[in-house]
């Protein structure tokens, strides 16, 4: 008898251990979910396939025979339209804008870089690079550290680069933060350097790490169910996922600011919470995910 196994973890943080057992005369089909009986089919002597649930994600299972034997075959299917497949694919569509928008900006500085060169070149001959010296694919975690100064930011950031620890200082408007969520002590972005001198560093606050995003998501669904105190605790926090998913950071900052004015606020205040909560496909998205 034909036996094999597979191992799932969820993004929920839920095992599957999956076993199928295919009798090679019978053909009689049996397949384990945790031990407990997940489908049962018999004389399968012909290639078939099957597909179930496990938490969000639709599987296909294959039996395909060639010849005399049979080759088994149990995978995500990543094509097929469900709410986790939608999400996956709005947060690349999101990452491949948030990438093509930086390379932008990085050429637009090589451009700017190359004209001041060239204006301010001498009459006599010498030799000179045009390549920016920020590498693009020189990148590191930062975590930043701040002070504020009236409307300004000082920010002072450090990073780990060909094992040894760099420090950089910038001062910023605290208003060019506004566009997103605001900025804390701790906080982690991606910084771009140098690959010869890390010295030469800019740090990108568009581009928060993973850690980043998930202490965005906390602090807004904190936010959000201290404002809404008779909301459910699971419903708080489902809404404010689903803005992320449809949104990104902007989508977190408008559920972050729901309680300020436009005034205060004029990217993320009490209006754009109120226009992304009422949108129709917001809702039809937190209906199908949250109850």
């Amino acid at each position: 008898m034909a036996h094999c196994t597979w191992t799932y973890a969820s993004d929920e943080g839920r095992n599957y251990n999956i076993s199928l057992y295919h009798g090679p005369t019978t053909g009689h089909l049996l397949v384990l979910c945790n031990l407990k009986i997940l489908l049962i089919d018999f004389s399968i002597l012909q290639s078939k396939s099957y597909s179930f649930f496990l938490g969000e994600d639709l599987f296909v299972l294959d039996l395909e025979r060639k010849g005399n034997t049979f080759y088994y075959n149990f995978d995500i299917d990543f094509d097929i339209d469900t709410p986790i497949n939608r999400r996956r694919k709005a947060l690349a569509r999101k990452h491949w804008i948030q990438s093509l928008a930086f390379f932008g900006f990085l050429i637009a500085c090589i451009f700017m870089f190359t004209s001041l060169v060239i204006k301010n070149k001498p009459d006599q001959r010498v030799s000179y690079s045009t390549e920016f010296p920020i590498d693009s694919t020189k990148f590191a975690p930062a975590k930043v550290f701040i002070n504020e100064d009236g409307e300004l930011l000082d920010v002072h950031y450090q990073f780990v680069a060909y094992n040894n620890l760099y420090r950089s200082r910038i001062t910023i408007p605290d208003s060019i933060l506004r566009i997103g969520m605001p900025l804390e002590n701790g906080d982690e972005f991606k910084v771009y350097f140098s690959k010869y001198s890390p010295d030469t560093n800019m740090i990108d606050f568009n581009q928060p790490t993973e850690n980043q995003i998930l202490r965005y998501q906390k602090r807004t669904i904190e936010k959000h169910a201290a404002l809404n105190e008779n909301l459910p605790s699971p419903l708080a926090k489902c809404m404010v996922n689903v803005a992320y998913d449809m949104a990104g950071i902007k989508g977190l900052a408008d559920f972050y600011f729901q309680n300020i004015s436009p005034d205060e606020n004029p990217q993320h205040n009490t209006n754009t919470y109120l226009r992304l909560t009422r949108d129709i496909h917001y809702n039809r998205e937190k209906e199908f995910t949250c109850w």
